[in-house]
């Protein structure tokens, strides 16, 4: 009975869910300053692509804009 309950369980697993059980076991695998390092690289990394004109602009809108996809 208990393998079918898990069975239950794992199928109604939410995109949201797995991504929060990602997050905490890499928080618990590598901890809070892994996440700080990335983090940093990746303002660096952004730092570099936008100009800072551009980031004040966007700070003012509440964060960076979406994506615009647009059809090939």
């Amino acid at each position: 009975m208990l393998a079918q309950v898990t069975k239950v369980q794992k199928s109604k697993l939410t995109v949201k869910d797995a991504g929060a059980i990602g997050g905490t076991t890499t928080l618990a695998k590598y901890g809070r300053e892994h996440f700080r390092t990335i983090g940093r690289k990746g303002q660096a990394s952004l730092a570099l692509k936008i100009t800072s004109d551009e980031r004040r602009i966007w700070g003012s809108m509440g964060g960076r804009p979406k994506k615009r996809h647009y059809p090939i």
